[in-house]
């Protein structure tokens, strides 16, 4: 888990060309796995390690001159969570639709 935090914050670090308060990560990057829903931040050592059953959560953010973006997805191994991760896109899709907004994932 940490692996997967260090290397996102890193990218996301040389994307926006991180620069003091200027530019930044807004937020430790969330890694949540199965009953933990959100917001899980593993510590320095931390040795867990995603296993084909999991469901995991990644939740990051970046802010540029005092706007910030949250960005979160979910990830699964095992087929059997498709119907789940494909039912969870179609509610965020309606929701999308139902806003107003043009963008759909």
């Amino acid at each position: 888990m940490i692996q997967i935090c260090e290397e996102l914050e890193n990218t996301a670090r040389k994307l926006i060309a991180e620069n003091g308060l200027k530019a930044g990560l807004a937020f430790p990057t969330g890694c949540s796995r199965n009953h933990c829903a959100a917001h899980y931040t593993p510590n320095a050592g931390d040795k867990t390690v995603f296993e084909y059953d999991d469901v995991v959560k990644i939740d990051f953010g970046t802010h540029i001159n005092g706007r910030i973006i949250d960005c979160a997805f979910t990830h699964t191994f095992n087929p059997k969570y498709d119907k789940l991760v494909e039912a969870v896109r179609d509610a965020t899709n309606t929701g999308i639709r139902a806003a107003g907004i043009e963008f759909i994932l």
